[in-house]
């Protein structure tokens, strides 16, 4: 296999690659970005398939393939567990360096560009935190993007209808890991057309490997959207976060992109939470950066066509996206969401992007002097690829300082454990408008304690009456462990309980975090 024969020959080039990447993935791995119920379900639905048999053909969105719900319930077939999910992820992510050294390599026939645009993805912060940390779907665009790609380019030098249909397959794969890809793909096919000529398929017979590859790794997509006629499509229409759902017009249009191109600039300076424009033109650093990053962007324009190649690719690809996103983010405690999971499928070619302009800009200085050119050089280095790395330490230092990480859900879990064993009931009251205990609770079903209510991959919503078909159920028990939001129906129900000295309290906490905010209540409750 081609994929073989490059790792057999680079071998000593992708290991350490690859060990670098993990090792600088590992740091608040389970800690950062704070989880989301979305991710969480995602993983809920992979124990669901080893629990009880659950075969899904998509995921949560129903745009969005099962692919990563299979993968997840292979590991918690060995033990359920959301940090092994974020570990699964950070292998994923770390792989995807150097696949893009191969994919480099191919292109440019350049082992120092090559390695210099691993380098730099290797140390992205948007790659570390959104494509290495957070375990759901979307995370395996960038991994299946970027081996897709590197079979791609194979067959456009070499027909060969085994590489044709690899890429068809794992463009199927990265389709349904996040159906956001399509926009790559588009620009890619536009941008090589356009500046290198080429026909991306010389034949109709090698159009039908590919075609036949496709429908493999896209099979349950298509299944789906038979038994349910376009439901994909439908879905993607209906769901309100999208940017299909509702009319756009021109402005709106305009917006989503002015938006979609600042939140891609500052991930790629930054990482997540995304660093305001607001607050990168208080920083000296952000205009020299802007300024030596648009010096030497524009001469590498004007010297490499690979450079054009690339930039015409995310230009064509950030435009797709803006029309089916809607450009939106929504901050909470814990600061912005980690909303640009869309956009990480632009990350691999964009550090080739930025390696091939820094390849340019270096190779033009040993005009000057071996002294002068490597100052110069080590300058642009350190701020173009390093300044990035140390905003994300910035945030790190943040965010560990004032306690906005999972620590708070992941301590709670630990103690119940720790404390009171994993037999102990536990009833938890959440809802999609209070997002902190769903948190907890889906942490708790996948650390398999004996959790109320217990798990329904559609249950959003707890009501006073599940609190008492919980104590119904549980009233031969000594010890049980309430988890409530500060202000509930069944905190008021409780407390009458208490009153009437039917229960009363062992203990009662209130869970804070991000700057002492208050996030719900610990109650253990005994039974007089």
């Amino acid at each position: 296999m081609f994929l073989h024969r490059l790792l057999n020959k680079n071998i000593k080039v992708a290991i350490p690659l690859f060990l670098f990447s993990f090792i600088v993935r590992l740091p608040f791995l389970n800690l950062y970005p704070i989880f989301r119920v979305d991710e969480l379900g995602e993983n809920i639905r992979g124990l669901a398939i080893v629990e009880y048999g659950f075969i899904p053909l998509t995921n949560n969105a129903e745009f969005i393939g099962a692919l990563y719900n299979y993968l997840i319930a292979l590991v918690y077939m060995i033990k359920p567990s959301i940090l092994l999910s974020r570990f699964v992820i950070a292998i994923f992510g770390s792989l995807t360096i150097p696949l893009l050294y191969f994919l480099t390599l191919r292109i440019t026939k350049n082992s120092l560009k090559a390695l210099l645009a691993s380098l730099i993805l290797a140390l992205s912060p948007a790659h570390i935190l959104i494509s290495s940390h957070v375990a759901w779907s979307a995370s395996l665009a960038p991994f299946f993007l970027t081996i897709s790609l590197l079979y791609l380019v194979k067959t456009l030098e070499i027909e060969s209808k085994k590489d044709i249909f690899i890429f068809g397959l794992t463009a199927g794969l990265a389709l349904q890991s996040h159906p956001s890809t399509i926009a790559s793909y588009i620009a890619f096919t536009a941008s090589w057309l356009l500046l290198f000529d080429k026909k991306l398929l010389s034949s109709v017979k090698f159009v039908k490997y590919c075609f036949l590859g496709f429908i493999i790794g896209y099979l349950n997509m298509l299944i789906f959207n038979i038994i349910n006629p376009l439901g994909s499509i439908v879905a993607m229409f209906k769901a309100p976060w999208t940017g299909f759902h509702g009319s756009m017009s021109f402005g709106e249009f305009i917006r989503r992109i002015v938006f979609i191109f600042t939140e891609y600039a500052t991930m790629i300076i930054s990482g997540v939470p995304i660093l305001s424009i607001q607050y990168l033109v208080k920083k000296p650093m952000f205009y020299m950066y802007l300024a030596i990053f648009l010096i030497i962007t524009i001469y590498a324009l004007l010297k490499s066509v690979l450079a054009r190649f690339l930039l015409i690719y995310s230009l064509i690809a950030l435009l797709i996206l803006s029309i089916g996103t809607k450009g939106a983010m929504s901050l909470n405690i814990f600061g912005f969401a980690w909303g640009p999971h869309y956009l990480q499928q632009l990350l691999p070619l964009n550090s080739m992007f930025m390696a091939e302009v820094l390849s340019v800009i270096l190779y033009r200085l040993r005009r000057i002097g071996k002294v002068k050119s490597s100052l110069i050089s080590a300058v642009v280095l350190l701020l173009i690829v390093i300044w990035p790395c140390t905003n994300m330490l910035a945030v790190y230092s943040f965010i560990a300082q004032g306690k906005c990480t999972n620590e708070v859900f992941l301590e709670t879990i630990s103690s119940i454990k720790s404390r009171f064993g994993e037999e102990t009931p536990i009833f938890v009251e959440f809802s999609l408008k209070n997002q902190v205990t769903l948190i907890v609770y889906e942490i708790a079903v996948l650390e398999k304690l004996n959790i109320y209510p217990p798990l329904n991959l559609f249950k959003r919503h707890v009501s006073l009456d599940d609190l008492k078909i919980f104590l119904k159920e549980n009233e031969n028990k000594t010890l049980l462990i309430l988890i409530l939001p500060l202000k509930s129906r069944c905190t008021d129900f409780l407390e009458e309980l208490i009153a009437k000295g039917y229960l009363t309290v062992v203990e009662h906490v209130v869970a804070k975090a991000c700057y002492n905010t208050q996030l719900y209540r610990i109650i253990v409750v005994k039974k007089c």
